[in-house]
């Protein structure tokens, strides 16, 4: 995938992260590279994985 979107999703809710992963990669070019259940942990995953797109729901 030459034109790749990283995406970290952060939502407390299991059934809105799934969810909405599941819709996203329905598009070749995204790439749900991690989630998180809290900010703390989006922050650190988004210095770890580099994200091109971050969301908090």
């Amino acid at each position: 995938m030459k034109n790749e979107i990283r995406i970290l999703l952060a939502d407390d809710h299991e059934v809105v992260r799934s969810g909405l992963a599941r819709m996203l990669e329905r598009n070749d070019d995204m790439h749900i590279v991690g989630e998180a259940l809290v900010v703390s942990r989006l922050i650190k995953c988004t210095q770890n994985l580099i994200p091109i797109f971050s969301s908090w729901i």
